[in-house]
């Protein structure tokens, strides 16, 4: 400041460092070209950061967490356009030379890899490289920072080019790399925020990120073989994650996470596929999602892989909040002759997002299987809801909204480890769901239902259905009335009246028929063993009678006990000094008879 007076304050303190003579413009006389692996830590490389966008501060700096490493460092400041970055190449006079050779890709390898560290996670990291001599031949692709305030390598695949960007042509000359941190959003709406960023390397990244193999359907996010990196676009934000929601109908230990942040209405991301989906004989998608709040949306699209014109897109709605449920969408009318190898998914199409957790998704299980299927077999009856490969994915309706759940309340009659749950939320007076069957209801020999039921409150109906699988109006119906509150008993339909000349293929469940439900512990029931069994029979159909000597331990004999005078609450349980033995529980109540 040649010309003005000091005053000794921090305004008129300054560091200077590296003083070295070199050419005009140029960054580091002496110096070598830098070069894949980019590093920051050779003295004798020339490690040049030119910021652009608002990101003006791009510099080489200690790493903040390890003394010992240098890292490069971008502010992308407050006024920052949303494509701020920083580019590494030396500078002679104007010209950027980028690297000293070119990037080796080829047919079988187009990635890079690059260890970030970010204040937030969610944020898109877009990577950019082109011919240094020509800047319109360039290529580039995203990956989703996971972790905040931390280290993480993120593995950048230019087989799967970003959204209205070029694909990569191999006969290009690729020896010039960007950086674009929080693409998508500007510093406006992000806020002034700092990035740091180290070894930019050519190839797959080693152990962490994702595997070298694209993924087929189904689409499940457990193998640690497959790479799962989606292509982001519009503010949405795909990352695989640890399932931090098992339940219900989820028990996997990995799901995709989408945060849909601050951008286009359409947001969202898609994920490229190793071979064309086959729809040849299966049309119906189904996807398990976890919804932060009931009637968000879920479109769900396939493409070309290279024309994104040749598509096809059905959308579904969630029905139930805080909870694992599987959507289904029809693509029987999806052309066949077409090839789809991309997947495309988008929350809430006509909305913005704001990046909070009500605009938060988890999703999992993408599959592709028969109309009402889930990759899995339908059930039959007896439903008990225990098996692993068995479909259980009710189609709600007017408020209704049921699952399968672990059994919260093993006691009684009822030890199972897995039951069905039916919240009526606010809606119709009707409000339930139905679930399809495999086959047929066989009501030649049988004609009496039995359904285990744990009820909120004393006089709570269940209305149970039977329809035709295709006509609606083929049906049956039975109601019974809960005679216990909070305690599992067991409900029986008299269908002795049924036609048995009509086919039902259809369970239809409607609790409390005439009365709107609001969601809450009041309008939420369990239940369980729905069978088919004889008139009067306690236990359930294919069950034989009991005989002396009554043990309580064969599991094809009926041990029904039927409390009366106040000893109402006489069950079968486990012994509660021998685990492994079953007996006979009466609790005779302080309003009992003698």
């Amino acid at each position: 400041d040649l010309g003005t007076a000091g005053n000794g304050s921090a305004n008129f303190t300054w560091l200077f460092d590296d003083v070295r003579l070199t050419t005009a413009g140029g960054g580091g006389g002496g110096l070598t070209q830098m070069n894949l692996p980019v590093t920051f830590d050779d003295a004798t490389v020339n490690y040049n950061l030119v910021g652009f966008g608002g990101a003006e501060q791009a510099t080489v700096v200690v790493d903040p967490t390890l003394a010992s490493n240098k890292v490069g460092k971008v502010i992308k400041t407050n006024t920052a356009e949303l494509w701020a970055g920083a580019t590494l190449t030396a500078v002679t006079g104007t010209t950027q030379t980028g690297f000293s050779s070119n990037i080796p890709f080829t047919a079988t390898e187009k990635r890079m890899n690059l260890r970030v560290w970010s204040p937030h996670a969610g944020i898109q990291v877009r990577l950019k490289v082109e011919d240094k001599n020509d800047p319109t031949k360039s290529v580039e692709t995203e990956a989703t920072v996971t972790t905040a305030s931390g280290w993480q390598t993120l593995e950048f695949n230019f087989a799967n080019q970003a959204t209205g960007t070029a694909a990569m042509n191999l006969a290009f000359a690729y020896n010039k790399a960007s950086i674009f941190f929080n693409f998508g959003v500007t510093g406006a709406v992000a806020g002034e925020r700092t990035y740091y960023f180290d070894d930019m390397k050519f190839g797959a990244a080693a152990g962490g990120g994702g595997g070298s193999t694209l993924p087929v359907l189904p689409l499940d996010f457990e193998s640690s073989t497959i790479n799962y990196a989606f292509t982001d676009f519009g503010g949405g934000a795909t990352t695989k994650v640890a399932n931090t929601q098992i339940s219900g109908i989820n028990t996997s230990s990995n799901v995709g996470k989408m945060v849909k942040g601050a951008g286009e209405v359409y947001g969202g991301s898609f994920i490229a596929l190793a071979a064309p989906i086959d729809f040849s004989v299966n049309k119906t998608f189904k996807v398990k999602v976890f919804s932060p709040r009931v009637g968000a949306k879920l479109l769900l699209k396939v493409e070309n892989g290279t024309d994104g014109s040749i598509n096809f897109e059905k959308e579904a709605t969630s029905t139930v909040a805080n909870a694992w449920e599987d959507l289904t969408f029809d693509y029987s009318a999806i052309s066949t002759t077409n090839q789809y190898q991309k997947l495309v998914f988008i929350f809430d199409l006509g909305t913005a997002g704001n990046g909070s957790a009500n605009f938060t998704w988890l999703f999992d299980d993408i599959r592709l299987t028969t109309a009402g299927g889930g990759g899995l077999t339908l059930p039959v009856l007896p439903l008990d809801f225990e098996s692993a490969t068995t479909d259980y994915a009710f189609t709600d309706f007017g408020g209704g909204a049921t699952i399968k759940v672990a059994n919260t309340q093993i006691n009684g009659i009822n030890t199972s480890a897995n039951v069905g749950k039916m919240v009526k939320g606010a809606g119709e007076v009707y409000g339930g769901s139905v679930i399809a069957l495999a086959a047929p209801i066989d009501f030649s020999v049988n004609k009496t239902f039995k359904v285990k039921v744990f009820s909120p409150r004393v006089g709570a109906k269940l209305l149970l259905k039977v329809e035709n699988g295709t006509d609606g109006s083929i049906n049956f119906e039975k109601e019974a009335t809960s005679t216990v509150a909070n305690a599992w008993e067991d409900l029986t339909f008299d269908y002795s009246a049924i036609s048995t000349t009509n086919q039902y293929q259809k369970l239809v469940f409607i609790f409390d028929l005439g009365t709107a439900g609001n969601g809450s512990a009041n309008f939420t029931w369990l239940f369980d063993d729905v069978r088919l069994t004889t008139a009067g029979g306690g236990g359930g159909g294919g069950l034989t009678q009991m005989n002396l000597p009554v043990t309580f331990d064969d599991a094809t004999v009926n041990y029904g006990l039927v409390g009366f005078g106040g000893a109402e609450q006489a069950t079968v349980v486990v012994d509660p000094t021998l685990a492994s033995n079953k007996v006979g529980k009466v609790i005779k109540t302080n309003t009992a008879e003698l």
